[in-house]
């Protein structure tokens, strides 16, 4: 149990990645991967509780707003810029399916869904450039 704890520690220490490039990279991807993930966990709820989808739009914007509020400003606490960026990246990955699946039927367990392959390969591909910008951003001057 201290090891999870000691991580959770850590993963709740907010940082600049200043000097470290891959860790900045690696830590926003984290940001975007887990909005992703939390997004479709959400929805997978409501429909187990509801029987449909909810709207995805409003259901992206009320968790996003839930990680603000709880993780960055509550656990965290405030730290500007970093906990403006970190929900940054965590709305990105959960806006990433809202604009890209839509629900086109439902029938007892089963949902029927529409995946815009375009829209959702420029949300990752935009992702992967803002990952690899802040990146680069941290990059220690010659």
């Amino acid at each position: 149990m201290n090891a999870l704890q000691d991580l959770w520690a850590m993963l709740n220490t907010p940082s600049k990645f200043d000097g470290d490039p891959y860790g900045g990279l690696i830590n926003q991807w984290g940001h975007y991967a887990i909005g992703v993930a939390l997004f479709c966990l959400a929805c997978a709820a409501h429909f187990a509780v509801f029987g449909e989808m909810p709207r995805r739009f409003w259901a992206a914007g009320l968790l996003v707003a839930a990680y603000f509020l709880v993780i960055e400003c509550w656990v965290q606490g405030w730290q500007g810029k970093d906990s403006l960026e970190d929900a940054g990246y965590f709305g990105f990955g959960a806006f990433t399916p809202a604009a890209s699946i839509k629900e086109i039927g439902f029938s007892g367990d089963v949902s029927t869904l529409l995946l815009n392959v375009g829209v959702m390969a420029a949300w990752i591909t935009c992702a992967i450039l803002a990952c690899l910008y802040y990146g680069i951003k941290r990059i220690p001057p010659k």
